[in-house]
């Protein structure tokens, strides 16, 4: 029995698996990112089993994300020729090839993705990979711990492709051509795709070889494309031995120096053990966590800070921004980072809206959402709370959180407005989906919520007390307007949303469609946690009964109750099967976050040891899968199989939250 090892400073976490099962190495993913919005990914097994995962890609000038080279095929032949694969690929028919799979004897995922094999006679080669911070820059790095003389042979297997995308085929196309230099190999594309340069410190050899119908099997669960047509140009030669025990392959935009890269290696791994350490916790898998959130955090083409809000597939959303926050940037003391971001959101304001997304990282924003701009209110008053920096908020952030306040009285964009009969806001029009239940497929919004959706009058509640709040402490005037609405929620809050017949708090008030008007789903717990004041005790702890009872599994909180007709139990099938399981259903792991919140507000008798235990099955699955990431989805039928993004940040973002506020761990922003 062999172990997937995360080496971390100060402890040693050690998840066992058996050598002869394949998928156990397979199912562990790691990710590494460059602060840019780039990311490369892929399993412990080293296959790909995706067609995201990649040995390296970057960010083009337009702003998109490109893979270039998918795998490494790397191969060692010893003194007396005997060859060892260090690499594997999955072929159709789940074939292995070649076994490399076979010979790992440890992989560890900190400080960055490490593999180790037994080459015999006690000698072991390892392998690393590193995508340094704020640079184009990754680094492969092979070591031999041993006496033989080995000749170490890799070969990049290529796609130039969209990182989205899928490579079917290059022949009668001619591929890019390369330019041999001097310890580097430079490639050429074409204009969407950017050159780059492999460089290496042992003797590259010319020789073009296809890889034909590489098989991603997790694409194929998709029920997407999972056949690939690989390219490699030719491979490197290392001779290796105890005097020169080291071999090193750097991929870059730039021409770089080879000593510049070892040593930028180097720090990179300096800079992640000092943050490392940091983190204080007696969780190895919190601590984890909190390392790898780093991974969401990143710089947009347009120099302005965001956060990633899933692995492989999303790039930067608002209300993800928002909800991710707290647990991502401001408990890591990244205080004037988090107001950062908030003031790049505060400047694409417009109508009162903030944007949902940006459809690739350099992109024209898309605004369809009522509660980004709400997010943003709450968050901008907890960074207030972090900082405590007055000047700035007044200055960067006020301004915007007024015209949010506002429109949403007078009115804009998708129908939403205030109800000046019981100050609840009102959202929704025909084929637009407003709040973060926004599968749509072609016409097709499968949850619209058209009406009062019950979190946006929370939002709404806790953004009005919060800016009257913060105008008479500022010696502002406060708006009437903003005194009818909040005076107008606290006398109908609860008479809107309380239903007598099921005896619980419902979904969506004056719902356009009947049918959603008496729906039990997870968002009347942002009721119990942001408008609190509002819900008397027994409603409160009837709501929190049904949803324990409905609601609630190991890994978060089902978005439908299965009592419901439309709840789909399990997440799967091809684009229309998934999107229609997506929010009728499927149990959402951020949602652990506000369901305790509101444990801990009503149920205080709960004991900090079985709050703790309500994480556990989610920090487990986070070391079992991707490893230190929380997946996004589980469904909502046992066994709850985790899907969706492998790594998604308000999962991650609200596990840490509620483990800080549970006293689980913190972070030392001592030098």
């Amino acid at each position: 029995m062999n172990a997937v090892t995360a080496i971390i400073p100060c402890f040693i976490l050690s998840i066992p698996f058996w050598s002869q099962d394949a998928q156990s190495f397979l199912q562990k993913e790691w990710i590494e990112t460059n602060g840019l919005g780039a990311v490369i990914s892929g399993t412990a097994g080293m296959a790909n089993t995706r067609n995201y995962h990649a040995h390296y890609g970057l960010i083009n000038k337009s702003g998109e994300r490109i893979t270039l080279v998918n795998n490494l095929e790397v191969n060692i032949i010893d003194s007396h020729g005997k060859t060892t694969s260090l690499s594997s690929q999955i072929y159709p028919g789940n074939i292995f090839h070649p076994s490399g799979i076979d010979h790992i004897k440890e992989f560890s995922s900190q400080p960055n993705p490490r593999w180790s094999f037994e080459l015999g006679n006690a000698d072991i080669i390892t392998k690393e990979i590193i995508y340094i911070r704020n640079t184009d820059k990754v680094i492969v790095k092979f070591k031999l711990h041993g006496k033989d003389t080995y000749k170490l042979i890799v070969r990049p297997l290529m796609s130039g492709r969209s990182y989205f995308g899928i490579r079917k085929s290059y022949y009668p196309l001619s591929f890019p051509p390369l330019t041999v230099l001097h310890e580097k190999v430079r490639f050429h594309w074409d204009k969407a795709i950017p050159d780059f340069y492999m460089g290496h410190n042992g003797i590259w050899k010319s020789q073009e070889l296809y890889y034909w119908n590489t098989f991603y099997p997790l694409t194929a669960q998709r029920a997407e494309d999972p056949l690939e047509n690989l390219y490699s140009p030719g491979e490197v030669f290392f001779e290796l031995n105890a005097n020169n025990n080291e071999a090193f392959l750097v991929f870059s935009e730039k021409e770089e120096s080879l000593a510049d890269a070892k040593s930028e290696m180097q720090n990179e791994i300096l800079r992640r053990n000092k943050r490392a350490l940091k983190i204080k916790t007696n969780d190895p898998r919190l601590k984890l966590m909190a390392i790898n959130s780093e991974h969401y955090r990143f710089t947009r083409i347009d120099g302005k800070k965001s956060i990633l809000a899933g692995f492989p597939w999303f790039l930067d959303w608002g209300r993800d921004t928002f909800i991710s926050m707290e647990g991502l940037v401001l408990m890591m003391g990244e205080i004037d980072e988090a107001h950062e971001i908030l003031k790049n959101f505060a400047t694409y304001e417009k109508n009162g809206l903030l944007p949902n997304m940006f459809p690739t990282l350099g992109s024209i924003p898309v605004y369809n959402s009522v509660d980004a701009p709400l997010w943003f209110i709450y968050t901008a008053f907890l960074s207030l709370q972090y900082g405590n920096d007055r000047t700035r908020f007044r200055t960067d952030l006020w301004p915007t959180i007024k015209n949010i306040i506002n429109a949403y009285i007078r009115g804009t964009l998708y129908n939403i407005h205030m109800d000046f009969n019981d100050g609840l806001v009102v959202a929704g029009e025909d084929q637009v989906q407003l709040t973060w239940m926004d599968a749509k497929l072609d016409n097709w919004v499968v949850t619209p919520r058209r009406g009062k959706p019950i979190e946006i009058s929370a939002l709404w509640y806790h953004a009005l007390k919060n800016a009257i709040d913060f105008s008479n402490t500022n010696g502002e005037v406060v708006d009437k307007n903003w005194i009818i609405a909040f005076e107008l929620i606290q006398k109908n809050f609860e008479k809107k949303y309380y239903s007598f017949e099921k005896q619980h708090l419902i979904d969506v008030a004056d719902a356009y469609d009947p049918q959603e008007s008496s729906l039990l789903r997870p968002n009347v717990l942002y009721a119990l946690s942001l408008a609190s004041e509002l819900i008397s005790t027994n409603v409160a702890l009837k709501t929190l009964s049904a949803v324990e009872e409905n609601l609630l599994t190991p890994f978060g909180l089902r978005s439908l109750s299965p009592k419901e007709r439309n709840y789909i139990g399990r997440y799967e099938g091809n684009l229309h099967d998934r999107d229609a399981a997506y929010h009728q259903g499927t149990t959402w792991a951020f949602l652990i976050g506000v369901y305790l919140d509101a444990k801990i507000k009503w149920m205080p008798e709960f004991s900090q040891n079985n709050l703790r235990k309500e994480l556990d099955a989610l920090l487990e699955e986070a070391m079992n899968f991707s490893i230190g990431h929380a997946s996004e989805i589980f469904d909502g039928d046992s066994p709850w199989r985790p899907s969706g993004c492998f790594a998604q940040a308000w999962s991650d973002a609200e596990i840490l939250r509620i483990a800080y506020k549970l006293n689980l761990w913190k972070y030392s922003s001592a030098k």
